[in-house]
């Protein structure tokens, strides 16, 4: 297969991105009612997605930073470092996030949340690197633009932060009982 990269078509990517859109939006309509209905605190199970169903998004920063580092612009050395540090930013802020949001949920340490969360950071940007090694400079910003672009639809389509607790649009004030959209939205695990 002549032209074969390691990463999908125009196409592919651009109909993958206007279908993960349609999810958030169809998710930040109604991820309250369906978190409210499934939660239940007594379930370990539950427990244990709630903690760690936040890190997609925990992850997707620390890729994008990773690609904005493996693709940073080295004719123009200011724009470069520029987006080096970006990249450092976002991968920081991604294995920072992984590190805690457990912490919210279950009992657990934060030394041992901390080496999981890492640990899982680590393999992300290792697997995304991999993939992106020999793929086109402006491909690889387009999907790092695509994954940031992402958790910052989730963040503003979620719920608006208010305070020290996020306050939805409808006007209730109780918090999402599994925290995802909350919590993506502050900033907090």
């Amino acid at each position: 297969m002549e032209g074969a990269g390691p990463l999908p078509s125009k196409r592919v990517l651009l109909s993958a991105g206007a279908f993960l859109l349609v999810m958030m939006v169809i998710g930040s309509v109604w991820d309250y009612p369906i978190s409210r209905a499934l939660y239940n605190q007594s379930n370990v199970l539950g427990l244990f997605f709630a903690a760690f169903g936040e890190y997609p998004a925990a992850l997707g920063f620390a890729a994008a930073g990773a690609m904005l580092i493996s693709a940073r612009n080295r004719e123009k050395r200011l724009r470069g470092v520029l987006q080096a540090l970006a990249g450092c930013v976002l991968l920081l802020f991604g294995a920072a996030m992984a590190a805690v949001l457990p912490t919210g949920y279950l009992d657990i340490s934060l030394g041992l949340s901390a080496v999981i969360g890492i640990a899982c950071t680590a393999l992300a940007v290792w697997g995304i690197l991999r993939l992106c090694r020999d793929a086109d400079r402006g491909t690889v910003l387009r999907v790092a633009a695509v994954f940031l672009l992402a958790g910052v639809l989730v963040g503003i389509g979620g719920s608006v932060p208010v305070g020290g607790f996020c306050r939805y649009p409808g006007g209730e004030s109780d918090q999402d009982p599994l925290g995802q959209t909350p919590d993506a939205a502050c900033g907090r695990g």
